[in-house]
């Protein structure tokens, strides 16, 4: 097969249709439908989509010779951006009345990325898309759309060069692009996770899925025989919305059947199969046609009614947020998007769109560098007087004694790690974990005069204290901890405590029963093993909100408790283990729960900075607790 001189290029409802599948798949995903883990693969069919529609129109213009670069150009952005703007200004709007200045100054340099098309950088070099404060980003979810610019701005410029290779080698050139990308991404993935999800060079080879569908779609094949491998195509969507998880590497191979089971719709749907009838059906196509707007408008909703009500949405209200996605989504569509993207582009009318679009970005950045500039614009709060501005991440470690996702045990700094200064003791404790270790280092900073053991910290983003443990998107851990006995050895440790995120530990493909052969290892060594158990997970990430509104502008200094929404389940599971090896174990949980509600603000000051992690005064609580327990825990 090769590029053909005549593509067929006609409106055809069923792609409407995929993209009404697409979209609903993200906005079910994103207000968290049981069932729909995958929801976030929507994405990808829109990449295959837009891979297929560019490189028809490409083809027919390149072809006819008529192509022009600047009118494509201006075209893409009368198609997108308009709606974008407006979306991005409303946002901006929604976060001056809502957010904690921290969160409201994110905002604004994401919004400087968004009208940059550099949005899927910034949230790479802020967090994983899957981290639990990257769901209160309204602006996350604009890291496709920053793929998608960039996209069509190099592939015109590739295919410009394609064409100037013979006919029957320019089908070859593109599909080697897409095995070069494939192999890039499957690849990298293993490497940095983050990077292979966010970049667009990993995630080309999907809009080339795409392409490859123009040459098939000329194909004489019997109706029966496109029945069957439509059908099977959406299967493979279907399957991939299901079974497919945030716990699984993604792209890379998991990435394959949602865009093969695109690229086969698009490529042998016709009008006469009952597939295509179905994918046209009026309801269908008219969710297709509002797609785009209602992607821009879902996310930063959830997140703002998510934010307010500080707590996790109920049944009711995901529904309600679903239908409101779609209502304002239509009326994006039907007021701002529908009015800009239809007509011809003559040159005066391209040079018209980039002085707006240009305009409109500078006064887009302009307002997110005076967020910025301004701090979040403290002075909407009275933040000073309610809540300590700590948001401690207990810098002094970081780096050099708490790793990093992607550093490895060279990087630790052996003595520097001594918390406090080291005293004349015969006891040295290895504080060994992850960040659930490495947040107690100010508590325990704080109580050392009653501390009686030296307490050196060894911890990994990410990384349980378990020997041969694997976590996903965790590639140095096994590495790191492998190196435990070492810093053991080394430092003359005799006694080890284990601190960590358990249940997250177990949604990332850890098993917790392996914990035991670690504690066997551990005392093979002749050291004592104590153990922090788990702490409870809220169903918040914003608890300076929290603060914030139960003050109501007033000094609060009262208790304030909540329902845990993870981590009970861990903690009897750890607590067990500890039973079984019979070593010494703090219940974290009773430390903070009574009654099944555990406590998040004491005596006006927050236990947490964000869903788990103990802020300052946080850290000196649990760790004074845990002396008036067991004054000899540390010994």
């Amino acid at each position: 097969m090769e590029i053909s001189d005549k593509p067929k290029i006609s409106y055809r409802p069923d792609i409407d249709g995929l993209r009404a599948f697409a979209v609903s798949a993200v906005v079910l995903f994103h207000c968290g439908f049981y069932g729909l883990s995958g929801g976030f693969i929507g994405v990808d069919i829109f990449f295959v989509i837009s891979g297929y529609l560019i490189t028809s129109l490409l083809i027919r213009d390149l072809t006819k010779g008529d192509f022009s670069l600047t009118a494509f150009y201006a075209k893409r952005i009368r198609r997108l951006y308009p709606a974008l703007v407006f979306t991005l200004l409303i946002t901006l709007i929604g976060g001056y009345f809502i957010f904690m200045p921290d969160e409201f100054k994110e905002l604004g340099q994401s919004a400087v990325s968004v009208v940059t098309y550099l949005s899927n950088i910034f949230f790479w070099l802020k967090s994983d898309y899957f981290d639990g404060p990257s769901e209160l980003t309204p602006l996350l979810h604009t890291w496709s759309l920053a793929v998608e610019e960039q996209f069509y701005i190099i592939f015109p410029l590739i295919m410009i060069l394609v064409f100037k290779l013979h006919k029957k080698f320019r089908t070859l050139a593109l599909f080697a692009l897409l095995l070069l990308s494939l192999i890039a991404c499957t690849l990298y993935v293993h490497i940095d996770n983050s990077a292979a999800f966010f970049f667009m060079p990993f995630r080309i080879w999907e809009f080339l899925a795409g392409a490859m569908c123009t040459l098939v779609v000329r194909l004489v094949v019997k109706n029966t025989i496109r029945e069957i491998i439509t059908l099977i195509g959406l299967l493979l969507i279907a399957l991939s919305v299901v079974l497919i998880d945030e716990s699984m590497l993604f792209p890379g191979v998991s990435a394959i059947p949602v865009c093969l089971g695109t690229a086969l719709v698009i490529a042998f749907n016709n009008n006469e199969t009952y597939i295509s009838k179905f994918l046209a059906a009026k309801p269908i196509v008219f969710i297709g046609k509002i797609s785009y707007s209602t992607y821009l408008v879902h996310w930063p909703l959830v997140v703002f009614y998510t934010y307010y009500i500080i707590r996790e949405i109920n049944l009711v209200e995901k529904v309600t947020l679903v239908f409101l996605s779609f209502v304002f989504g239509y009326i994006i569509y039907s007021t701002v998007e529908n009015k800009f993207r239809k007509g011809k582009i003559t040159s005066k009318e391209s040079k018209t769109t980039f002085m707006y679009t240009i305009a409109f970005s500078v006064f887009v950045a302009c307002i997110g560098g005076l967020i910025h500039l301004q701090d979040g614009f403290k002075q909407r709060f009275a933040i000073n007087e309610v809540v300590s501005e700590e948001r401690p991440v207990f810098r002094a470690f970081s780096g050099k004694c708490f790793l990093s996702t992607n550093e490895s045990y060279e990087k630790w700094s052996g003595d520097n790690c001594f918390i406090g200064a080291k005293q004349e003791s015969n006891h040295n404790t290895l504080l060994w974990g992850d960040s659930h270790a490495n947040h107690l280092v100010y508590g325990i900073h704080s109580q050392k005069e009653k501390i009686k053991s030296n307490i050196l910290l060894f911890a990994s983003a990410g990384c349980p204290p378990i020997f041969d443990a694997q976590p996903n998107n965790r590639p140095n851990c096994a590495y790191n901890n492998s190196n435990v006995i070492q810093v053991i050895e080394s430092h003359n440790i005799d006694h080890v405590v284990l601190a960590s995120n358990w249940q997250y530990a177990a949604t990332q493909g850890v098993e917790l029963n392996k914990l035991g052969n670690t504690i066997k290892t551990l005392k093979a060594l002749n050291v004592k093993v104590s153990l922090v158990n788990q702490l409870p997970i809220y169903p918040i990430n914003n608890p300076e909100y929290l603060i914030l509104r139960l003050s109501n502008g007033k000094p609060l200094n009262e208790d304030w408790h909540l329902k845990p929404s993870k981590g009970q389940k861990e903690s009897k599971q750890i607590k067990q283990i500890a039973y079984t090896s019979n070593i010494p174990v703090i219940d974290s949980m009773s430390t903070f729960c009574v009654h099944g509600e555990c406590k998040i603000i004491q005596k006006g000051n927050l236990m947490v900075k964000d869903a788990g992690h103990l802020s300052e005064s946080g850290s000196s609580y649990f760790i004074s607790s845990m002396l008036n327990q067991n004054i000899d825990f540390w010994d």
